[in-house]
């Protein structure tokens, strides 16, 4: 496995989801003012029966990542996010390639993000040096209300 992936594991973690009745999904709507303390639960460890199942997928990220003209990176997927200020792990309203702008219901915050505020919180969460150049974006534009999923 690539060790771009495995230090990238290291610094984020996941959280099953278990829909509760009477809700879409059973995590709690973000709150900006909730304090996080990290738990030992939060340190996940790879079984051997899950080794193959996690390169397969590994494989396939890697094989959307480069069709040509449609390349997408780590960088973009968060640089979305950010632009648009929606929390990676929070109930939404909506699925995120539903997003219909500064007054979707998913944003945390309606304010625009300036460039300059992107770059630097793009460089604090990815540990890019001042005079590192951050990737440029992608040539395929995320998907929102008015550019829809097309069909399979």
């Amino acid at each position: 496995m690539s060790e771009s992936v495995q230090y990238w594991r290291r610094k984020w973690f996941y959280i099953r989801d278990s829909v509760l009745p009477g809700q879409d999904f059973g995590l709690v709507p973000f709150d900006p003012s909730q304090l996080i303390e990290k738990k030992r639960s939060w340190k996940n460890q790879i079984l051997d029966g899950e080794v193959a199942e996690i390169e397969a997928l590994y494989r396939r990220v890697e094989d959307l990542q480069l069709i040509p003209k449609k390349e997408v990176n780590g960088v973009d997927i968060i640089r979305t996010f950010l632009e648009r200020r929606v929390q990676p792990l929070q109930a939404r309203a909506h699925p995120m390639f539903l997003y219909s702008g500064r007054r979707d219901p998913t944003r945390v915050s309606s304010e625009k993000i300036s460039e300059v505020e992107l770059d630097k919180a793009l460089r604090v969460l990815l540990k890019f040096k001042a005079d590192e150049e951050i990737p440029g974006k992608s040539l395929t534009p995320p998907f929102s209300s008015t550019l829809v999923v097309p069909k399979v």
